[in-house]
């Protein structure tokens, strides 16, 4: 029996750089949009980040296919920005870096590597009890990225692409895993089909 998880990106928000931005009206849309694709699919648990963009982006899908969602830790972003005493250029440079050698160790935040490692943890765990559903995770694109990298390796061709490497997922952007008896299976990589506008 095949078992399918579904990793999106929150919907477009207000601020690049901010911890804790919010969706924009467009951001919303893309939510509910993505929501609609869902519909009929199936899926049987939604799961958040605890950033506000990503819980806004979990609550809209859920309104569509009348379902609540929960949140974890374990989707949180490999790096956020809360240190107001650092400038956002010096934000970005951490960023690029943690991208560029996935085991580089951040001056805040966890390495590429660590992310995808504790991603790739606790989709395993959900797995276990998940056999046969289909589920929703809500987060960011460096933690999706992280997860999928751990999964299937650095090297897949479908994640050396130039748009990949340096856009990661789009907002509202789907990458689905599914889980049969011979292992894990890259279905979709930022499929964005079911947005009117992508943005990232």
């Amino acid at each position: 029996m095949s078992t399918s998880f579904y990793l999106v990106r929150h919907g477009q928000k207000t601020s690049q750089f901010e911890a804790e931005a919010v969706l924009t009206p467009l951001g919303h849309e893309q939510a509910r949009q993505t929501g609609v694709y869902f519909s009929g699919l199936g899926i049987g648990q939604i799961m958040s980040s605890p950033a506000r963009r990503a819980q806004e982006t979990a609550h809209d899908i859920g309104q569509v296919l009348g379902l609540t969602y929960t949140v974890t830790e374990q989707l949180t972003e490999r790096l956020l920005w809360t240190d107001k005493n650092m400038s956002a250029a010096e934000f970005l440079q951490e960023w690029n870096r943690s991208c560029d050698d996935p085991n580089y160790q951040p001056l805040f935040g966890d390495s590429a590597r660590a992310s995808g490692e504790r991603g790739q943890k606790f989709l395993t765990q959900v797995l276990a009890q998940a056999d046969g559903q289909k589920v929703i995770f809500v987060a960011h694109s460096g933690i999706i990225s992280d997860i999928i990298r751990a999964f299937f390796g650095r090297d897949d061709p479908r994640l050396q692409t130039h748009e990949y490497c340096f856009r990661g997922s789009a907002n509202c952007g789907i990458s689905q895993i599914d889980f049969t008896d011979d292992g894990p299976h890259l279905i979709q990589l930022n499929f964005t089909d079911h947005l009117r506008e992508v943005t990232y």
